[in-house]
């Protein structure tokens, strides 16, 4: 049974097995108070994935699906609840959460003055590394929070890739305050 807009028992598979594209929750210009039980969050963020089979030669940008938008941290919750965890996600995919304002996330052209951060993870980690960060990310907890615009986590065979994105590069960001 749906609740507003938002399915209360919807699986999204990140696999690449299919095409796949829905809203969850709302955007913050009509995101509910607190008082009614929802928690806006700043901005309006998306989560998109691309798949390819290892080896496979193809266009990064056009092979970037969008799965869904949130602007409540009830409606990322529940959206997170229901995605292949990144430890069951087949190599060679890449999951990206931006701020919806991006245009091409994960697409350096996007962003010529900023950059990003990244670390190698072993595959044990990652599932609460990632979630960790998507928490930082979405709740505005670092200290450049107008700067980092998203993350990309890379599944990969012997490991797993995790890439903070900034926007433009600041004096927090030269002096690896972000680090």
């Amino acid at each position: 049974m749906a609740q507003g807009n938002v399915p209360t028992r919807r699986t999204t598979s990140l696999s690449g097995s299919a095409r796949l594209s829905l809203s969850v929750g709302k955007t913050n210009s009509n995101a509910p108070s607190p008082a009614s039980g929802r928690h806006p969050l700043r901005q309006d963020w998306s989560i998109s994935y691309v798949h390819r089979p290892p080896g496979a030669k193809v266009e990064y940008e056009k092979e970037i699906r969008k799965v869904a938008t949130f602007g409540s941290i009830e409606s990322f919750l529940h959206l997170y609840s229901h995605i292949t965890p990144p430890n069951e996600l087949p190599p060679v995919t890449d999951i990206l959460v931006f701020v919806s304002r991006i245009g091409r996330p994960g697409v350096w052209e996007e962003m010529r003055d900023g950059g990003k951060f990244t670390i190698r993870l072993v595959h044990p980690i990652t599932p609460l590394l990632f979630e960790n960060l998507l928490l930082a990310l979405i709740g505005d907890q670092f200290d450049e929070t107008d700067n980092v615009v998203g993350c990309v986590l890379s599944v990969r065979q012997a490991e797993d890739i995790l890439s903070v994105w900034v926007e433009e590069e600041s004096d927090s960001v030269r002096s690896g305050a972000l680090r």
